[in-house]
């Protein structure tokens, strides 16, 4: 016996996870790169609150940063060097920062395309755009006192802000860089407050992004219960309802030849959280290829999960032909919108003057948004039904051989069935059944008028090609009725990408 579980130790002490728990915050000092430029400076404040949110940072305050600064009369110039991030970090306590640098800011007049904004109006919106609206004006506040002789602009009320910012993750133990990656953002209208402050809202909201990624987190299955998960971690740190976790196995040592070798952890699952408290959470399991044990590592999915389907049906009835590509915003909640892109072949019924009928197949492609609910969402598969709103452009030809086209719209039940066949993809059978009459619009057609100005010679003349919207011609028929009006089977895949900045 004795014997016994000394095997089953050894096993397990060859089972290891190089992953280390995320237990205590991470300590993070920002700093502007040039302490004297306004820019950079209200952007390092909103990092650092952006990082705060987040609740996984303690972020060095603002204030003893510029007081350490002073104090230590580092980066005298303005610019701040290797050597003072490096005694910096010391003397703040901190192994991490992040080195904020203005690569490019800009803002001019542009042309506007409808009529201009009031000035009175900008200002009323940038007062109801928040904190980052408020350091926007204190940026251009700033600017204006540095260049009060500068020229007027054209166009005030349509500015074009174009910001680009760079972020240097170091290593404040030896002043190396770890990583580094820049944002983006442009917005074009309102003054120079409102134009800025748009701006900023996107570089905001790509920071959040940006540092749940430089620190993702690492939880431990506590216990499992069917398709339930306890794990590590809570609201203390950070963790909301919605996130998603990967499941993996340990990682194991093994002694070959000799030799000591690691076999690299296994993807086994993915569990969303349901629930929070200060410190863990349950989670469901929305994925799963092997057994989820307790003392397990769940890795935060800090990226999108991306969810799309293709789907294919045929019928000797009318749509004869349904292709299908249907994107999910919501595929592991209760309420699940989508939209989708679809084309086939449906059947028209042309009807004569004299009331002979003939059929005909005539394509279509268009958009559909579908309001889903999942009945069921198991690892291995789910069951949703709900409605669909399909818009189809149909195409066909009129009397006198014009392309002409109607918009067919009606109202369909859908039912799914969705069945893992591996990590990444499902198997989908799709039911659909109209609950309306489809009905066309009007059949049009456009035609192009080339017109051109008599007054001047050959070599400056101005032509312009109007389209004109003209009504389909029906000399021998009456106007063609496309048929949408029977079930609909479809078989497809389902695609997951759970896209992710980690390093597994």
């Amino acid at each position: 016996m004795i014997k016994k579980y000394f095997i089953l130790f050894l096993g397990f002490s060859n089972l290891i996870f190089s992953q280390q728990l995320t237990l205590d915050k991470k300590k993070l000092l920002i700093l502007p790169q040039d302490k004297n430029d306004e820019i950079s400076y209200q952007i390092t404040r909103i990092f650092s609150g952006q990082a705060s949110k987040l609740k996984r940072f303690e972020v060095i305050d603002r204030n003893n940063l510029s007081k350490i600064l002073e104090e230590q009369a580092l980066g005298a110039t303005g610019i701040i060097n290797d050597e003072d991030i490096i005694e910096i970090g010391n003397i703040a306590g901190a192994e991490e920062g992040i080195l904020i640098n203005v690569l490019a800011f800009g803002q001019k007049g542009v042309k506007p395309k409808d009529e201009k904004l009031e000035d009175k109006k900008d200002r009323e919106k940038v007062r109801d755009s928040g904190v980052v609206a408020v350091i926007a004006q204190h940026i251009i506040k700033a600017a204006i006192e540095n260049n009060s002789d500068k020229k007027e602009e054209l166009y005030p009320n349509n500015i074009h802000t174009t910001l680009r910012v760079q972020y240097d993750i170091l290593n404040l133990k030896n002043g190396q860089t770890i990583d580094s990656y820049t944002s983006y953002a442009s917005h074009v209208g309102g003054n120079l407050a409102y134009s800025l402050s748009k701006a900023l809202a996107i570089i905001s909201k790509d920071t959040q992004f940006k540092l749940r990624s430089f620190y993702s987190l690492t939880s431990e299955v506590l216990e499992v219960n069917g398709n339930n998960l306890t794990m590590l971690l809570g609201s203390d740190i950070g963790v909301k309802k919605g996130s998603v976790f990967m499941i993996q196995t340990p990682e194991e040592i093994k002694e070959i030849r000799d030799r000591t070798i690691m076999i690299p952890a296994k993807n086994i699952g993915y569990a969303r959280v349901e629930k929070v408290s200060v410190d863990a959470n349950t989670s469901k399991i929305i994925r799963k290829w092997n057994k989820i044990e307790p003392g397990m590592i769940a890795l935060e999915n800090s990226g999108n999960t991306y969810v799309g389907s293709f789907g294919f049906g045929f019928s000797e009835n009318s749509p004869e032909v349904l292709l299908n590509f249907k994107i999910s915003s919501n595929p592991f909640g209760k309420f699940d919108p989508k939209i989708s892109f679809q084309g086939g072949s449906l059947k028209t019924r042309f009807t004569s003057l004299s009331e002979e009928i003939t059929y005909e197949s005539t394509s279509f492609f268009g958009l559909g948004v579908h309001l889903d609910y999942n009945l069921l969402n198991i690892p291995i598969g789910t069951i949703s039904s709900g409605l669909a709103l399909p818009f189809y452009l149909t195409s066909t030809r009129d009397d006198e051989d014009n392309l002409v086209n109607s918009l067919l719209t009606g109202l369909l039940i859908e039912t799914q069935f969705s069945f893992m066949i591996n990590p990444k993809f499902d198997i989908v059978l799709n039911f659909s059944l109209p609950i309306t009459e489809f009905k066309n619009s009007n059949w049009t057609y456009n035609k192009t008028d080339d017109s051109t100005d008599d007054s001047t010679d050959d070599s400056t003349d101005d032509s312009t090609d109007d389209l004109t919207e003209l009504d389909a011609v029906w000399l021998n028929q009456y106007a063609p009725e496309s048929i949408f009006e029977d079930a609909q089977i479809s078989l497809g895949l389902r695609f997951f990408i759970f896209s992710s900045n980690n390093n597994q």
